[in-house]
């Protein structure tokens, strides 16, 4: 039997300080109580880190070790998928 896939209607993600020369802080709005996923990648597509099962509740850290540059972080929970670009200065 398949399992359901719930109808996420909100996922709004966003992220401080942004530019940053530290670290980001990952903000996650949801209608659902389904686990998230989040990727970051690099600008050539590379894949630089990766958290499953996150709660929305989680406070999320990232980026005190990446060196300078330009960051894409794919966020997933459910039925949506949001992306948001990362500047390390």
């Amino acid at each position: 039997m398949k399992k359901s896939v719930k109808k996420i209607d909100v996922l709004n993600v966003s992220a401080y300080p942004n530019p940053s020369g530290n670290y980001f802080t990952l903000k996650i709005e949801t209608s659902g109580d389904e686990k998230i996923d989040l990727r970051v990648l690099d600008v050539t597509g590379r894949l630089i880190e990766e958290k499953k099962n996150i709660s929305a509740s989680d406070i999320l850290k990232l980026g005190e070790r990446y060196i300078s540059g330009i960051y894409l972080v794919e966020v997933a929970q459910a039925n949506k998928r949001r992306t948001l670009k990362l500047i390390k200065m």
